[in-house]
């Protein structure tokens, strides 16, 4: 056979080598033939570049799932930052009685050992 047949040859049977479905004398025989052809090299890289239905339905499907996952991160995020806005007030006012009542209960403290100073 001449170089032209068996381009085609190969040309023919790449999509079914790229697929797998292929069998060994046929898919040594292609990867012989890739070795020395580069026009051959060129036709299985751009074979290779195509997709099928399925495969760009599941990118597709994958790329959903992403953003999906990155809409709920963010609507997290807005949850908790709008909890600690609300919350905020709330727990500066907690800790402002928390330091209050400690330093009600370090005045007594203080009177008490005074007290007990004086008393001596």
């Amino acid at each position: 056979m001449n170089k032209e047949t068996i381009c085609a040859v190969v040309r023919d049977l790449m999509p079914s080598y790229l697929d797998k479905i292929t069998e060994g004398a046929t898919n040594a025989f292609i990867e012989q033939h890739l070795t020395e052809c580069e026009a051959c090299r060129t036709v299985k890289r751009n074979m290779m570049k195509i997709t099928s239905p399925a495969e760009q339905a599941q990118a597709e499907f994958l790329d959903r799932l992403r953003r999906a996952r990155v809409r709920r991160a963010r609507r997290g995020w807005a949850a908790a930052i709008a909890v600690l806005v609300v919350l905020a007030p709330t727990k500066k006012w907690y800790l402002a009685m928390l330091l209050k009542m400690q330093s009600r209960q370090l005045h007594v403290k203080l009177a008490e050992r005074i007290k007990n100073m004086l008393k001596k």
